[in-house]
């Protein structure tokens, strides 16, 4: 986990094989991962770490309302190459 997130749980992330891609599981679970982490865990901001090249990634962060941030982005090396992980924000709905 990047050092913006260090003090906060951690999802793991999981990759859809190919005869489940396109049935939007990533989408829904990122959204009751979001909502649970509001809702029940009651944190009031969630964090995503994207690749800036991770189209799919980058359309569930704007499907969900999250929002990048102006946080540092931070160098990997992990998955046999180095890449750059940019944070992406989700606020709590404030109560009406």
């Amino acid at each position: 986990m990047g050092k913006c997130c260090s003090t906060f749980p951690e999802a793991p992330w999981a990759t859809a094989s190919a005869p489940h891609r396109g049935q939007r599981l990533a989408l829904r679970a990122a959204q009751l991962l979001t909502e649970y982490a509001h809702q029940t865990l009651a944190l009031p901001r969630v964090l995503l770490e994207i690749e800036a090249d991770n189209a799919a990634g980058l359309s569930i962060a704007r499907a969900l309302d999250f929002r990048p941030t102006n946080d540092e982005t931070e160098q990997v090396d992990g998955k046999g190459r180095a890449f750059v992980l940019h944070v992406w924000a989700h606020d709590a709905p404030v109560p009406r």
